[in-house]
């Protein structure tokens, strides 16, 4: 599976290897600002705790459909 991914990732063209790591540069920045929201208290300190973890919640799961989204586009085109 791993070679099966070398392989795929070195037949892409520049512009989609491009994409694809904007995309998982993107997801990782999600997981990241909504972890921040949620765990850091200086993060938004004008928020209630209950909006925090709310508004965090939202984008770590916004960041996790990006991922997923991402794994089955990328799954499809190879199969």
């Amino acid at each position: 599976m791993e070679q099966n991914f070398d392989n795929n990732f070195k037949q892409k063209s520049p512009k989609e290897r491009f994409l694809l790591i904007l995309g998982v540069a993107f997801i990782i920045a999600y997981l990241v600002l909504g972890s921040m929201i949620i765990f850091k208290p200086n993060v938004l300190s004008g928020l209630s705790s209950t909006n925090k973890i709310i508004l965090g919640s939202a984008i770590v799961l916004y960041g996790l459909f990006r991922g997923y989204r991402l794994v089955k586009k990328n799954n499809s085109e190879y199969e």
